[in-house]
């Protein structure tokens, strides 16, 4: 699951719909993936990743989760 997806689309100030028409997906599967409803596929991870600029890392807490 993709823990920070909301977090770190905020933080671009962006909207669900900006982040969906930039992915070419609809806003319900933005707000699916952010409330754990569904999973995207590593395909739309990077994508996300590239989008709002940020290493996938961040999206998991990764590094939050090592240094814990």
């Amino acid at each position: 699951m993709i823990n920070n997806l909301k977090k770190e689309r905020k933080a671009k100030k962006l909207k669900q719909c900006d982040l969906a028409d930039a992915l070419g997906v609809s806003s319900k599967i933005v707000y699916n993936w952010e409330k754990g409803k569904s999973i995207p596929s590593i395909r739309f991870v990077l994508l996300i990743s590239k989008v709002l600029d940020i290493p996938v890392e961040k999206l998991y807490s990764i590094d939050d989760e090592v240094n814990s």
